[in-house]
């Protein structure tokens, strides 16, 4: 029912759901990573960050998956310099979508030098020249949003 919530944009209503269910059982990991989901997707990082909090309480440990809804919070409410301090320093390895959330919100925000400093991250991380090829499309568009008309034409490489 949280995921449901989440997926539907309804944040508030699968945190009450969360707070209910509380009372009651402990929750696990899958359904940490549903509240968060469900935070992200409203832009409530207060929220969030409790309930990356709670995990502890509740004798669970944080994984990247859950950091990186926080950090997809941050992104949404474009606290970008947040996001990408905790991306360094939560103690878990960032994955290659948490850079590409980061490099995505650099883009909407037209901080291209962030966005070099991401994409560099999420190239290292890339498995495939198509995953490549994505981050190089993200990187040429944050470019052509902040008018680096010499990024855009190198594609996306600095």
């Amino acid at each position: 029912m949280i995921k449901a919530y989440a997926v539907n944009g309804l944040g508030r209503e699968a945190l009450a759901l969360f707070k209910m269910m509380t009372q009651k059982t402990k929750p696990n990991s899958v359904t940490f990573q549903c509240v968060l989901n469900a935070c992200s997707h409203a832009g409530l990082v207060f929220e969030a960050q409790e309930v990356l909090l709670a995990m502890k309480e509740f004798g669970t440990q944080p994984e990247a998956s859950h950091f990186t809804c926080l950090i997809d919070a941050l992104c949404r409410v474009g606290r970008l310099q947040e996001a990408e301090e905790m991306t360094e320093s939560s103690g878990v390895t960032p994955d290659l979508i948490t850079w590409m959330i980061l490099l995505s919100a650099c883009r909407w925000k037209g901080e291209a030098e962030r966005a070099q400093r991401c994409g560099e991250r999420a190239l290292a991380l890339a498995t495939s020249k198509e995953e490549e090829a994505a981050i190089h499309v993200v990187l040429a568009k944050t470019y052509a949003a902040a008018r680096q008309w010499e990024q855009v034409e190198a594609g996306g490489n600095r």
